[in-house]
């Protein structure tokens, strides 16, 4: 088509416009776009849940509306949530007022009607506010009727939020908060206020409902506090709706709810050992259960239990025994119980060579298996040499638990599987190797033990082991038949080590056959190894009762090694325990304090340093032994005994079962058990850990703990206060800093004695002792002395802030105490009253162990409200020591408490405490 031709003008024109910058012109704006929208009323809930829809730009034109938007407008989304409701009937439900607001809004008349634009209540309406792609509209019905209600919205960290995830047991810290709004496009900046408490949180019932008409169920989840926050938690994995019931305090009216989504998901974290899965519920252990027994072992994964958790009735265990299918990974149960329910299985089925479980409490009336898991892998799992260690770390069986065989686990004799079991607990009223059902001991004939035998064994913490186990204790009561033990019941392996260390026993044993012992029952039984490694018994005690058919000892039930095998690591050695219970044998058989029965007795078996109470029993430390090989010329003749005199490194050189009994294991007195002697000879032993401890009024020696306590040391310098200066005392603050305040580990038995060695031996300053009172101390060649800067001085100390009426050897101290050992020019001006009161009487006075010399005399003094004396009576004490009185507190008047010195009854020594009604 030909075209017209331009004027010269006009041609300038255009090439001038044609030099301007190009401009980019407005595209249309979208013919449709998704928004989330939703419908709430105040009290019934939501009309319509929050969801994403998509909306024309047509719909207005569609329906007989105007707008003034080109594009959606509010009005077309108004009208989308009209439809998702009605359909296409819309005349009566939706009505338009000549303002452009809804004066009818989803059939209620009054046209009541509010809403948010991505949080915020606009100023125009319907029609005329135009809405973009992802837009979030929240209408809501005012339930006042001058439209009137608190638009609320939950908050995390500080965050607007309407969907969270959290892991199953996990907490979630939100707010509820929001404003209050003035019927539609009118609101006030002022926030909803909740501070009576008027509102909770409440679930939303979905499921029964559906996506329209929403409302509440069930009792509220939680109360929010008085600044809206609140905590939320699940137990089981889901997708979980939640809103807010209630009325605004300050306005008194209803609330908008707000809708939060929850996501709850099985496990949280990453399963690494700073991030670890975590647990929060049955459900998360159902989940961790069915992936090992599908086949995922977790090796090098890391769980947590995050809460308390009760398992249901029906239980399956983690690992599926016989199989591949076992679980290799870390279980750390965070300090939480797990429950069963009674009649359950444990909570592992079997788990691997490189798994861990630690941080867990067990609690079941009645766990008809093992209480922690019901078997380990076996060999042909894993390739052979493998020198992997399962772990069980700080495991607490509970009180009142039931468990059918052994406490943790049966056998872990494998050819390559070892275990260390360590810092675990069986607390008292814990019943092993019991049958709930049968209200008696179980029937051990129902496990296969070693070698397949009936009599498989049954411990405390393990049947069978392969490893170690240090550092326990066990309260609970023990039944079994053969190879029972507090600890463990037998030794599993011929070639792989079972060392048990430092570990306790203070329950009941009452087997009914042979091998018991209150630490382990038997050594390994198989003839066919005899170069098999022997049992190791090291820093162990037992004070409860241990009965069996034979072979029963206090420590070790019968060892059946034969000691042919010289190795390093091969050696027996018990060492270094004591027996203070009570032991005996029903049938009659071999009884002894500290080993029952011993296969044989050679230069491999070191034995030594043991001790086991008078009386307890036994009359022998040993109660036989089948062979002696020993040199010793004419040893005891013991009945049942073969003496036997072969060269070679076998041969002993002792009469261990006579002149030289007590030297393997030696009976002792109740007075040696409980006045330290004992305690002495544990520390002072070969292999001893050297921590064996005296606790005050204990009978018998314990494993000492560490503890940690302060010490501060102020001094002085030699002076006489009465010409060249004040008094220093710690009461006025005025001494001089030697040794600053600084944290010392000490021995959970130590006494103000052991602390002031440690801590002057370190620092260079000697002292001098005298009878429970420190006379002295050096320091850069100054001696400073009791009386150095006059009669009344000397050196003192405070517990935790107070005077002790014990001396630096009789004063324990328990972990966090602080002493402040310190000088002092006169001590009758220090505060070291300690004054006990009954009601208005006085009963005692106490007075401390550094007030040495001389005697003195206490006086009560009496005093009416007038002030006048009522009377006074006088108490001599001999110091240091506690002076005791008895008179009564006038009714409004007081009474004076006095230390006068003997020699003049006119002159107190110190100031007078006064205690009032």
């Amino acid at each position: 088509m030909r075209m017209k031709s331009i004027s010269r003008a006009a041609a300038l024109l255009l090439a001038a416009l044609l030099c301007l910058p190009s401009v980019v012109l407005p595209s249309d704006p979208p013919s449709q776009i998704t928004v989330t929208l939703s419908l709430a009323e105040a009290d019934s809930g939501f009309y319509v849940m929050p969801r994403p829809y998509a909306v024309s730009a047509d719909l207005s034109d569609v329906y007989g509306y105007d707008d003034g938007v080109d594009g959606v407008s509010m009005l077309d989304a108004v009208i989308k949530l009209h439809e998702l409701a009605f359909g296409d009937g819309l005349t009566d439900a939706l009505v338009i007022g000549s303002g452009g607001f809804a004066t009818t809004f989803f059939g209620t008349p009054d046209g009541n009607v509010g809403g948010a634009l991505n949080g915020v209540i606009p100023d125009t309406p319907f029609g005329e506010t135009p809405l973009s792609d992802a837009d979030t509209l929240e209408f809501f019905l005012y339930a006042d009727e001058w439209g009137m209600d608190a638009y609320t919205w939950f908050e995390q960290d500080d965050i607007r939020t309407d969907r969270i995830t959290v892991t199953a047991g996990e907490e979630a810290e939100l707010r509820l908060t929001g404003t209050i709004a003035f019927g539609w496009g009118d609101w006030n900046s002022g926030e909803a206020t909740f501070t009576d408490q008027g509102v909770s949180i409440v679930a939303l019932d979905v499921a029964q409902s559906g996506e329209f008409d929403v409302g509440y169920c069930g009792d509220p989840l939680v109360t929010p506090e008085s600044d809206g926050t609140f905590t939320l938690s699940f137990a089981e994995p889901g997708v979980y709706f939640i809103s807010a019931v209630g009325y605004d305090d300050y306005y008194e009216v209803p609330i908008i709810p707000p809708l939060l989504t929850v996501e709850v998901t099985v496990w949280g974290g990453s399963g690494t050992a700073n991030d670890p899965y975590t647990l929060g519920g049955a459900a998360a252990l159902e989940a961790l259960r069915d992936a090992v027994n599908g086949g995922e072992t977790f090796a090098g994964t890391h769980f947590r239990l995050n809460r308390a958790v009760s398992l249901p009735a029906g239980w399956v265990p983690i690992g599926v025994s016989g199989t591949d299918n076992l679980f290799n990974g870390v279980f750390d149960g965070g300090g939480n119980t797990l429950s069963f329910a009674y009649g359950s299985r444990p909570l592992f089925g079997i788990i691997g060579n490189a798994a861990e479980v630690k941080n867990l409490n067990i609690f079941g009336a009645y766990i008809a298996s093992h209480g922690l898991m019901e078997g380990f892998v076996k060999s042909n799992v894993f390739p052979s040499g493998s020198n992997a260690f399962a772990v069980i770390d700080n495991v607490t069986l509970k009180s009142g638990t039931r468990v059918k065989y052994s406490g943790f686990a049966g056998d872990n004799g494998a050819t390559v599987f070892q275990v260390k079991i360590s810092n675990c607990t069986v607390e008292s009223d814990v019943k092993i190797g019991w049958d709930a059902d049968a209200d008696a001991p179980a029937a051990q004939a129902a496990l296969t033990g070693p070698f397949g035998n009936s009599a498989p064994g049954v411990g405390s913490f393990i049947g069978g082991l392969a490893g170690s186990v240090t550092n326990c204790v066990s309260y609970a009561e023990v039944y079994g038949q053969s190879n029972v033990g507090g600890i463990a019941g037998y030794k599993a392996q011929s070639q792989r080590p079972f060392d048990i260390e430092n570990c306790v026993f203070g329950g009941a044993i009452l087997a009914t056959g042979n091998n018991v012992g209150g630490i382990v029952g038997g050594g390994y039984i198989a003839s066919s190894a005899p170069n098999a490694r022997a049992l190791r018994v090291n820093n162990c005690y037992v004070t409860g009762s241990v009965t069996g058919g034979g072979r029963v000892g206090g420590i070790v039930g019968g060892e059946e090694t034969r000691g042919y095998n010289n190795q390093e690591v091969n050696l027996g050695r018990i060492r270094n325990n004591h027996f203070a219970g009570e032991v005996s044998a029903a049938d009659g058989g071999a009884v002894g304090g500290i080993i029952g029965y011993m296969h044989t007795l050679n230069a491999y078996f070191i034995i030594t340093n043991n001790y086991y109470a008078q009386g307890c029993g036994a009359d022998r430390g040993i109660g036989t032994a089948a062979n002696v090989n020993t040199g010793y010329e004419n040893p005891t003749a013991v009945a049942g005994t073969e003496y036997q005199n072969t060269s070679g490194a076998t041969l002993r050189s002792d009469d261990p079962l006579g002149a030289d009994a007590d030297t393997l294991a030696k009976a002792v007195t109740a007075a040696q058990l409980q006045d330290g002697t004992v305690k002495a000879w544990l520390n002072g032993g070969e292999g001893s850990f050297g921590k064996w401890a005296q606790m005050p009024g204990s009978a018998y020696p314990t494993l000492g703990y560490d503890i940690i306590v302060e010490f501060t040391l102020l001094g002085d310098f030699v002076h006489d206060p009465a010409y060249d200066g004040p008094i220093h005392t710690l009461y006025d603050g005025n001494l001089t800093e030697w040794l600053p305040k600084a944290a010392y580990t000490v021995l959970c038995d130590a006494t103000v004695l052991d602390l002031l060695e440690q801590a002057l031996t370190g620092a260079g300053i000697a002292w001098d002792n005298r009878g429970n009172y420190i006379y002295s101390l050096t320091k850069d060649g100054v001696t400073l002395a009791a009386a150095s800067n006059g009669r009344l001085s000397g050196w003192m100390y405070t517990l935790n802030g107070k005077y002790s009426d014990y001396g630096v050897e009789e004063q324990p101290l328990a972990d966090g105490d602080s002493v402040v050992f310190h000088y002092s020019d006169d001590y009758t001006k220090e505060d070291y009253w300690d004054v006990a009161q009954d009601g208005a009487a006085v009963t005692s006075a106490h007075f401390n162990s550094w007030l040495w010399w001389g005697g003195a005399t206490l006086a009560a003094a009496a005093y009416g409200d007038d002030g006048r004396l009522l009377g006074v009576k006088l108490v001599p004490c001999t110091l240091p020591g506690d002076a005791e009185i008895g008179i009564a507190v006038p009714p409004g008047g007081c009474v004076k408490l006095m230390l006068w010195e003997d020699t003049d009854l006119m002159s107190p020594i110190c100031r007078a405490k006064t205690i009032t009604e």
